[in-house]
């Protein structure tokens, strides 16, 4: 589909970005009208880098990952450059490249990490770890080595289809220098349960973790030391109501952050209603049980429907959280998919409670963007497969539209000063 400059015009504005990383060329030959998994960082030149996935629509035979830079702090972008040197067969999409996210390393190598899919299933999410690196912060890259995560009990019982995999955010950089990497794992067993209603928010899946023990040592990827944790029972989910057991099956996306005294703090999207959160103290090894997250410990739950809800660290102990003030139910009996459902976009600011159970508390929420429920493609999705950098001091969330534009948005400091959490 194609569309005039002046549309395009009008429809960026409408979440009211201070920065456009990326807008669809909309014209015929480029297949560029799917972006997202969006994540920008300063490289070892001190200039911002742009990594996302980009296809002509989410699930088809198209993802691949592509590479971006700025040379004047977002104000201006290269065009992407795709990071796949084979190219992708259309018909049984070998060799396609998606989710990519990068770990950064102590002398600046950047090492990339994505969904490599074999040719040999429907899924567009099922494959192998595909890894490469660059060490001139973005202009050369190694070729591509392949490793696979660990085969799992929630994993397809054929030898000859892959685990359904997804990383969406940036490796966390750990005090003791090693990097957290967060994933989802989709359930395939036999034994998965089944949602009655067949919607997609009531899929079974779990939070799973990997570290890299010596990505400081700037190793080949096939030396990487990966450690994977949560795994099998071990994965983190929240329970579903339309299982009356109230087995815990649903938890997607986790999002990481370090609390001031080490530890870390972890809050994942369910088709439960609610943001679920954990904590580790041991750099992610171990998890504590997960547990509605709510404004206070005693509180009312988060309400949030099945969609990212990103959260980063934007002070010592000061935290910003984007949900969608909603849980996605509209008023029936389970989750729904028909709804403009990932609109609008809220923020809530969290500060650190030392001695609470619940480590982070939050403000009320404030309206951060709203889309105007405008479809495009025909998507109105607000989900935030976002990321942030701090621009003169400023945090500034970089975000897919509607999974079509690439933007970036400050989030202002008297916003935040204005935003009180609750102390007891």
């Amino acid at each position: 589909m194609q569309y005039e400059e002046a549309f395009l015009k009008k429809e960026i504005g409408r979440t009211k970005p201070d920065y456009v990383v990326y807008v669809p060329a909309c014209r015929d030959g480029f297949d560029d009208h799917g972006n997202e998994h969006l994540h920008v960082f300063r490289a070892k030149d001190g200039n911002l880098c742009a990594l996302w996935t980009m296809s002509r629509f989410e699930g088809t035979f198209t993802q691949r990952p592509v590479f971006s830079k700025s040379l004047n702090g977002g104000l201006t972008w290269s065009d992407p450059k795709c990071l796949l040197k084979d190219p992708i067969d259309p018909e049984t999409g070998r060799n396609m490249g998606s989710w990519a996210a990068p770990a950064i390393s102590k002398s600046g190598r950047i090492y990339v990490f994505y969904n490599k899919h074999p040719g040999t299933t429907k899924s567009h999410q099922r494959g192998a770890m595909a890894i490469l690196y660059s060490d001139d912060a973005g202009e050369t890259w190694s070729d591509e080595y392949l490793t696979h995560i660990p085969k799992s009990i929630y994993d397809s019982v054929d030898p000859n289809e892959p685990q359904d995999w997804v990383i969406w955010q940036t490796a966390n950089r750990l005090k003791n220098g090693k990097v957290l990497f967060g994933y989802t794992r989709c359930w395939n067993n036999p034994g998965a349960p089944v949602s009655p209603h067949g919607v997609y928010p009531e899929h079974p899946c779990s939070c799973e973790f990997f570290r890299i023990d010596n990505i400081d040592d700037d190793p080949e990827p096939k030396d990487l030391k990966l450690t994977f944790t949560a795994q099998n029972e071990a994965g983190l989910c929240a329970p579903l109501h339309c299982f009356d057991d109230g087995r815990a099956s649903s938890g997607e996306e986790p999002a990481v952050c370090e609390l001031p005294d080490g530890r870390l703090f972890c809050v994942m999207r369910t088709g439960e209603g609610h943001v679920w959160y954990s904590v580790s103290e041991d750099d992610g090894t171990t998890w504590r049980k997960p547990e509605m997250l709510r404004y206070r410990d005693g509180g009312e739950g988060i309400a949030h429907p099945l969609s990212p809800c990103p959260m980063f660290r934007v002070s010592e102990s000061e935290y910003v959280l984007f949900t969608h003030g909603h849980d996605g139910f509209f008023g029936g009996d389970y989750p729904r998919t028909d709804c403009n459902w990932r609109n609008p976009v809220v923020l809530l600011k969290g500060e650190y409670r030392p001695d609470a159970h619940q480590p982070v508390w939050f403000s009320q929420p404030v309206e951060f963007m709203n889309n105007g429920d405008v479809a495009i493609e025909p998507r109105k999705d607000l989900s935030l497969y976002a990321d942030m950098t701090f621009e003169d001091g400023e945090p500034v969330l970089w975000y897919p539209e509607r999974k079509f534009f690439l933007l970036g948005r400050k989030i202002p400091r008297s916003l935040l000063a204005s935003m009180t959490v609750p102390e007891r």
